[in-house]
């Protein structure tokens, strides 16, 4: 059975581990139609969902038995289960839901600056775990990502262990762990590869959405039940508009190139407490 991963443009390498794979599944690529990186205001979260539901229809067009989408914001998550009758999982939800079991708390630390707070509030919201979650660390902050060489070059240095950001997100799990968090959701799935490292440096359990949103996805195509079709009609308009803004080129935000430089920006985490994840 094949499941959909889908991802952004340039973030294909973000696979489950062979090992996370069970033998009768197989992980397929579907790439979003263009680019919308940092959500980091509702318009373009909006975007975001939108391109993210048209890459879901393809999968289910393309014979993928679920959806898996990759990433711990879950764009397009609730409207995608509207637009196919596969079954869909977020990253996201599961790894949340993962941390949480038992009552635990935890704490979400993520390679990304504040300004994408709103995606995780959403997360948080929609799978009714605020009250669980301490505190968000953001590892780095948005200047930060210029300095680094752009938000591309972020997801390069997250993906293995020893880099100056991951010594950084390291020691950011060792706080959550001394602030009181029971476990510790990555906030992204680009750094699942330093899953394993990270559990090193902690006693409490460091949850890898990617490997547990696969588990689940795959859980979902064994169990599936017949789901209502979807409306034809609604179906081809996400697909006619994203096809029309897919004209437009690829979205950038500021700071996700080197231009925006801010060399006085960068020496210390951001922290919002767990109330401040609960507004949404």
């Amino acid at each position: 059975m094949r499941i959909a991963n889908i991802v952004s443009p340039g973030a294909e390498h973000l696979q489950p581990a062979p090992a996370d794979i069970a033998a009768d599944m197989s992980s397929e690529l579907v790439v979003i139609a263009l680019e919308i990186p940092m959500a980091m205001d509702p318009l373009r979260l909006a975007l975001k969902d939108l391109v993210y539901v048209e890459a879901a229809i393809r999968a289910e067009r393309s014979g993928c038995a679920a959806v898996l989408v990759n990433t711990v914001a879950d764009y397009g998550l609730a409207p995608m289960r509207e637009a196919v009758s596969i079954p869909v999982v977020g990253a996201g939800e599961t790894g949340l839901r993962v941390a949480a079991e038992g009552g635990r708390s935890f704490a979400i630390v993520t390679v990304w600056p504040s300004i994408t707070q709103i995606s995780y509030d959403r997360v948080l919201h929609d799978t009714g775990l605020s009250g669980q979650c301490r505190e968000i660390r953001y590892v780095l902050e948005e200047p930060e990502l210029s300095t680094l060489g752009g938000g591309r070059a972020v997801l390069d240095a997250v993906d293995h262990p020893g880099t100056e950001v991951a010594q950084r997100v390291r020691h950011s799990c060792e706080q959550a762990e001394v602030a009181g968090a029971e476990a510790i959701v990555l906030g992204c799935t680009c750094m699942a590869a330093l899953t394993g490292w990270l559990q090193e440096a902690v006693a409490i359990p460091v949850v890898n959405p990617l490997r547990e949103g696969h588990r689940a996805a795959e859980a979902a195509a064994r169990a599936h039940a017949v789901r209502p079709q979807p409306n034809p009609d609604s179906v081809e308009r996400v697909r006619a508009a994203v096809a029309a803004i897919a004209t437009m080129g690829a979205s950038l935000p500021a700071n996700w190139t080197p231009e925006a430089a801010d060399p006085e920006c960068g020496d210390t985490c951001a922290v919002l407490p767990a109330t401040a994840a609960h507004l949404v």
